[in-house]
């Protein structure tokens, strides 16, 4: 096909016009010899030779042209038809009528545009795009796609935009509803942005958008990562921001997506149940105690166990200091063994002022943070020592504050310290070392021999202290007619005091109270009105004076008047 180019003004119709006069002529029969330019030239044009006249081999006469046919025809050969060559300058084809119609002279017009090539064609289509929620307009074609100003979308006319909206989907484990969108000129592409909707935008959609909602697997924008310390274990961030840890199901259904390792992670201890998360794994890192919401948040990852977190403290207590220990920044504190201690690193440590003792006749553990003084000291319960990770204690002969005595009239050797007391063996009395032996002999008083009554006299002069206390597992009566009362075994308890006699005043004070409550030493307690026992009282052995078997017997059968409260002073 011929190419045509626009004709200059007021030159194509003339060239136009002396053609189209001789083709009608000569359908007529009515053309001169020859019929002008045979080339289509015009006088602004060269000259071609003239064509054959009527009556030769190739005269035209009573013949419709070919349509079509741009070929000029050659001045020397006679030809079939008479054909307007192709002009210089192109221009309008001329319409070929059908046998018989009469064919009138084409009006020139303007001819069509070059053809552009298909790739051009596709570089110009445009699509205008936008989103629900954000007030840009995206211009998209098949090359690219991006957001434009105001004065490009002005530019353009104004055209109204398409809704990007593609999709509107939700992860089976979240209620999170999402908006997917596409910028993309191809509408059949996969969305490109994914919008976490409010409920308000939720609302604002129309009913044929919501119905869209659908379960998907994968949602565009999502970041799938691990922790250094559980790289197996994949979890996924969708746009919302709460994280999911996923199932291998979960993670091949999005796709098998790679997931990216996130320094560092969350750590733990055999020995603690509180799960710390760290930023490096290094040494000289620092790690923050989780809470359970905050593990939640993050979907429950498994803590790397380890003998030592970031942030641990590493001692030994004065009283061992070959016994390592590590102390977590929860204050848990745990005895390391060796195995650990080199797992961790061997790493340096501080000595602890103070620690634990023991003597070696005894069980009892006592705690010190000072070893050379019985202050803030304290025996331990099970509980006690177990919270410090159960530590091998330090053997002494006597421990700060430690006291060895021996009760006025015994043989047996009493070792108390801080509320505990003990019985001292013969090898243990040896392996103690030369240590001073008190002879004591407190007494419980509960009647007349009371600090205000009228025996107390007696004791007021030897006694160093006389403290209320009471004792448990008695009961406290009186015979009509008497002044004073008696301890009977069994019953709720009776008050008194705990007189401590003064050393040395034991020897001469124990036979005067025996004299004064007609105690006779050696003789039958059966028969006695009272006899002298011993009793631990505030943990202090100490003697207190009983009513005999069948004093006691008499008494509860209905001898004697039972004081309710067992005080004698509130009688």
């Amino acid at each position: 096909m011929a190419r045509f180019s626009t004709p200059r003004p007021g030159v194509g119709r003339r060239r136009w016009a002396a053609p189209a006069l001789a083709l009608l002529l000569t359908i007529v029969g009515l053309a001169p010899a020859t019929a002008g330019p045979a080339d289509g030239s015009t006088a602004e044009g060269p000259a071609a030779a003239p064509s054959p006249g009527p009556g030769s081999p190739g005269d035209p006469v009573g013949q419709v042209p070919r349509p079509g046919a741009p070929e000029p025809v050659d001045p020397v050969e006679p030809v079939a038809t008479v054909e307007p060559a192709e002009p210089t300058e192109p221009a309008e084809p001329v319409q070929s009528a059908e046998p018989n119609d009469p064919v009138q002279p084409a009006e020139p017009t303007a001819p069509p545009a070059e053809p552009v090539p298909p790739a051009r064609l596709a570089a110009e289509e445009v699509r205008y795009l936008t989103s629900p929620w954000a007030p840009v307009i995206y211009r998209a074609t098949p090359a690219a796609s991006a957001p434009i100003s105001y004065a490009d979308w002005a530019a353009a006319g104004f055209p109204a935009p398409e809704s990007a909206l593609v999709g509107i989907v939700r992860l089976p484990w979240s209620a999170s509803v999402y908006g997917v969108l596409s910028f993309a000129f191809d509408r059949t592409l996969p969305g490109t942005e994914a919008v976490h909707l409010s409920g308000a935008q939720w609302g604002g959609l129309a009913p044929a958008d919501r119905a869209q909602l659908r379960l998907t697997a994968h949602v565009t924008g999502s970041r799938y990562v691990s922790w250094e310390t559980a790289p197996g274990e994949l979890s996924v961030i969708p746009p919302d921001g709460v994280e999911h840890r996923l199932t291998f199901a979960e993670w091949r259904a999005a796709g098998t997506p790679p997931a990216s390792v996130r320094p560092g992670g969350f750590v733990t201890t055999p020995w603690s149940g509180t799960i710390w998360q760290v930023g490096s794994l290094g040494q000289g890192t620092s790690g923050t105690a989780l809470t359970r919401a905050r593990w939640d948040a993050l979907a429950n990852p498994t803590p790397q166990q380890r003998v030592t977190v970031p942030g641990a403290s590493y001692f030994a207590w004065e009283s061992n200091p070959a016994q390592r220990y590590v102390r977590l920044p929860d204050g848990v504190e745990h005895r390391f063994s060796l195995a650990e201690w080199n797992r961790a690193g061997n790493p340096g440590q501080s000595i602890r002022a103070g620690g634990f003792l023991r003597v070696p006749w005894s069980s009892s553990i006592w705690f010190f943070p000072n070893l050379a003084s019985a202050q803030g000291g304290r025996a331990l319960t099970g509980a006690d020592w177990a919270s410090y990770d159960s530590p091998e204690p330090r053997t002494v002969g006597n421990v700060p504050g430690g006291r060895f005595t021996q009760l006025w009239g015994e043989s047996a050797v009493v070792h108390s310290a801080l509320g505990r007391e003990s019985h001292v063996p013969a090898w243990g009395w040896a392996a103690a070392g030369p240590q001073s032996l008190d002879v004591v002999c407190p007494v419980f008083v509960y009647g007349t021999l009371r600090p205000g009554e009228p025996a107390w006299g007696r004791l007021s002069g030897v006694a160093t202290s006389a403290p209320e206390t009471r004792i448990a597992g008695s009961s406290l009566y009186v015979q009509p007619g008497r002044a004073f009362p008696y301890l009977v075994p069994g019953g709720a308890g009776v008050t008194g005091n705990l007189v401590h006699v003064r050393s040395g005043a034991c020897g001469s004070t124990i036979p005067q109270l025996d004299a004064y409550e007609k105690f006779v030493t050696g003789a039958p307690i059966h028969g006695q009105a009272y006899y002298r026992d011993v009793a631990t009282i505030d943990g202090v052995r100490a003697f207190v004076y009983v009513a005999g078997p069948a004093k006691a017997a008499a008494l509860r059968g209905g001898a004697g008047v039972l004081i309710p409260s067992g005080d004698w002073k509130r009688r």
